[in-house]
């Protein structure tokens, strides 16, 4: 979910060793000037998306897309292809140069769009709506409606936690999150390590 603390767990499991990919990193480049995506988005959504040096707004995108579940599903279906096709690139790039990677796709729509499907394992970290709604303001600057319009533009988490391998509840110390990503990846280190022996005896 928004403001639940991914950003902070993918970190800790780029310091335990895992290859971490940034989707939000992938759709600001997908969305670069003149490219197809850029060229689309401004075409749905008007010149008013666009900065002074013709690159997107994301504040004033996610303005117009919160309001309006329809615009919502036109921006996804314009960027999560483009997203989609470069976090596959990048996988496979991983995979060649290090085929025991582990690698983490750190994305908030993975449930949503159903994207955690074509991937092994669902970690899920979760808060309550009340800090979702404190670390936004404090964070991005916005006031609580806009943050509550953010949250409801997402599944409920609870949707999210019933598909999910592996849970991470943000809602204490930094000590303790980095102790429950550690016992997270310890986790898949084994799973990975077992899927070796079983190739080898295939």
């Amino acid at each position: 979910g928004i403001a639940s603390g991914k950003t902070v767990v993918s970190n800790r499991l780029r310091d335990l060793g895992a290859h971490v990919i940034d989707a939000d990193d992938i759709s600001k480049a997908v969305m670069v000037p003149h490219t197809e995506c850029w060229k689309k988005l401004v075409e749905s959504f008007g010149k008013q998306i666009l900065k002074k040096d013709s690159s997107i707004d994301r504040k004033i995108l996610a303005s117009v897309i919160f309001d309006d579940p329809v615009k919502r599903k036109n921006l996804n279906t314009i960027v999560h292809p483009e997203i989609t096709k470069t976090i596959n690139l990048q996988v496979k790039r991983i995979k060649a140069e290090w085929p025991d990677a582990i690698i983490i796709i750190e994305a908030a729509l993975l449930v949503e769009t159903g994207t955690y499907k074509e991937y092994e394992k669902l970690i899920v970290v979760y808060s309550r709506e009340e800090l979702q709604e404190e670390r936004m303001v404090t964070r991005d600057g916005i006031t609580r409606g806009e943050a509550r319009k953010r949250i409801d533009a997402q599944w409920p988490i609870v949707k999210k936690m019933k598909v999910a391998d592996y849970l991470i509840q943000n809602e204490g110390s930094l000590e303790q999150l980095s102790k429950d990503t550690e016992r997270v990846f310890a986790s898949l280190r084994t799973l990975a390590a077992l899927k070796d022996i079983q190739k080898g005896d295939s």
